[in-house]
């Protein structure tokens, strides 16, 4: 880690230090359609979340069933 950002090989940074989230506890990555949520589950469990899961197609999913709530 450089100056507290990860930087993963496509040269993007995700600020971790403020996050204040236990890395005992489970912790689900999603987006629309798991790219995303993929690399962030990959950061995630390099930095020693070993309960990190990725919903994959979440959004896809959850977003239109129309039955679920969806907050703002």
């Amino acid at each position: 880690m450089e100056n507290r950002f990860y930087r993963c090989q496509c040269h993007s940074a995700l600020p971790i230090y403020h996050l204040h989230i236990e890395k005992k506890e489970n912790k689900y990555t999603y987006c629309q359609g798991g790219y995303r949520a993929a690399n962030s589950f990959v950061i995630l469990r390099e930095i020693g979340f070993k309960k990190a899961k990725m919903y994959l197609g979440s959004w896809n999913e959850w977003g239109n069933d129309y039955n679920l709530p969806i907050d703002i």
